[in-house]
């Protein structure tokens, strides 16, 4: 099929005239938009006669052999007895990056059951009453993760010059993001990174608990689950089930607790990082003032990613000189990570011993999320399905656009002639 669009370009007086280049670009760019609306429009009817040509044969004539077509009845699935019924009186709307638009529907009548209806919505994979484009929801969900909705509303406005409420796009993030369900399928990776965070949502003062585990392999980390909420059971129980032969944590109480219960007895590697962190936090409970915290921290660094065989005596030197200083609080809490601190010598291959790849994921939902009002639990839990989903390229999230999955073929050349007048 080919179509010409021609385009011209208008303007007054050169005397008269006030204009500059960035008028041109601008009305240009307005022109084709509509153009571009009017052509699809175009393109959308004719292939519709070209189709109903081919299948049904010429208009007021009916053959004999019926052959299968390309759609099937909505009411009896009859996929070979089928006649014209003429267009809709009301042509159909469907709001895109383009614009709005308005294009007539083709009917056909089925010749079993008298269904009458619009087969070019199935072949065109339009959904009954639908509104918007596939294409245009992903542009919007791609900018929603990122940003707050009602700056995603003015920037769609300002870039694609579509009018869409920030209510609007809310509402497809919660419709998309109860079906991008981030759950965990049998994974092969063998060390699991668990990390979580507090985001302002729900009632309580604080915040609700967002979970997170990664898995790391030879090709990267991979996206496992997320949940929301203290109790890790249930996404730790998913994760058993790939057999994995390490876990490293920040030493996070739910987290030992659902291992626990679980009777899971896999390796712990605590957090290296998280100890001289967490020190400077309990040298404060412990009453010392922070200008005589650099000398614990300095030596607790250099005895944690110190890889000799005298690490584990010299930490529990450190831990016996806490307690004869009095610091009970940080030497107790040195004791009971001791015995996760080294895990990692056990391993042949390289292991990580810090949670610093999921301490990112982390930082990335604290800055989505701190929008300075607080969230539902259902809609914080929507938008980090789509945010996580897409920065991992989760299959829950391709599984959303089809239109991603498949090659475009169509192809349109721009073609600008000279005219003499």
């Amino acid at each position: 099929m080919k179509t010409k669009i021609a385009l011209r370009l208008t303007r007054g007086s050169v005397a008269e005239s006030q204009e500059d280049i960035n008028h041109m670009i601008e009305a240009l760019y307005t022109g084709l938009r509509a153009g571009g609306v009017k052509a699809v429009a175009m393109i959308f009817d004719r292939w519709q006669g070209s189709l109903f040509k081919k299948v049904l044969g010429k208009k007021y004539y009916l053959k004999n052999k019926r052959k299968d077509t390309p759609w099937e009845c909505h009411r009896c699935k009859n996929r070979r007895y089928f006649c014209r019924k003429g267009k809709r009186t009301i042509k159909r709307k469907l709001k895109s990056s383009l614009g709005t638009i308005h294009f007539p529907l083709y009917q056909v009548k089925c010749l079993q059951c008298g269904k009458v209806f619009a087969p070019a919505l199935e072949v065109w994979h339009i959904s009954p009453y639908q509104r918007y484009s596939e294409e245009m929801l992903y542009r919007i969900v791609r900018l929603a993760i990122e940003m707050p909705y009602a700056r995603a509303s003015r920037v769609m406005k300002l870039t694609n010059a579509i009018d869409i409420d920030a209510s609007t796009v809310k509402r497809w993030i919660d419709r998309l993001g109860k079906r991008c369900l981030l759950q965990t399928k049998p994974i092969t990776t063998k060390v699991i990174l668990a990390d979580s965070t507090r985001v302002k949502a729900g009632k309580l003062q604080r915040g609700e608990i967002v979970q997170v585990a990664l898995g790391i392999n030879e090709r990267g980390k991979e996206l496992l689950g997320l949940s929301l909420g203290k109790d890790w059971k249930p996404l730790l129980s998913k994760i058993r089930e790939g057999n994995p032969e390490l876990l490293v944590s920040d030493g996070d109480d739910y987290i030992a607790s659902a291992v626990s219960r679980l009777n899971w007895p896999i390796a712990v590697q605590r957090c290296r990082w998280h100890m001289a962190h967490q020190g400077k936090h309990y040298l404060f409970r412990d009453g010392v003032p922070a200008r005589e915290h650099a000398p614990w921290i300095k030596r607790i660094n250099r005895i944690i990613f110190s890889d000799t065989n005298k690490a584990q005596k010299q930490w529990q030197r450190l831990i016996n000189d806490l307690y004869r200083k009095g610091f009970k609080m940080i030497a107790g809490y040195f004791k009971y990570a001791a015995s996760e601190l080294w895990t990692y010598r056990f391993f042949k291959t390289y292991v990580p011993t810090t949670t610093s790849l999921v301490e990112r994921e982390m930082r990335e939902i604290n800055r989505r999320t701190d929008v300075g009002v607080r969230w539902s639990v259902e809609g914080v839990k929507n938008i980090l399905n789509l945010n996580l989903g897409y920065r991992h390229q989760h299959y829950a999230w391709k599984n959303l656009w089809p239109l991603k999955n498949k090659t475009n073929n169509i192809n349109f050349e721009v073609e600008l002639l000279n005219v003499k007048t």
